[in-house]
């Protein structure tokens, strides 16, 4: 399953993903996808989540995008 986070270039957008790890195999969750017109923010606020990930080694994808734009995907590939 998919979730969105609309306005994911807030700085709680971490600490949701952070709380996300312990439980998203149980919800089903296989995809995160953050989403916000601010893109400069949304890019390290995305690199941000993929560090949480990657060190709690993860596999939990995160993609990010705004209006008008490609999402990135990220995943852990260690």
């Amino acid at each position: 399953m998919k979730i969105a986070v609309i306005g994911g270039a807030g700085v709680r957008t971490v600490i949701f993903i952070n709380g996300l790890l312990n439980r998203y195999k149980n919800l089903n969750i296989d995809k995160v996808v953050l989403y916000d017109i601010n893109l400069e923010k949304l890019q390290v606020i995305g690199k941000l989540c993929r560090h949480v990930i990657n060190r709690n080694h993860k596999d939990l994808f995160i993609l990010y995008g705004g209006p008008g734009t490609f999402l990135y995907e990220y995943r852990n590939w260690e």
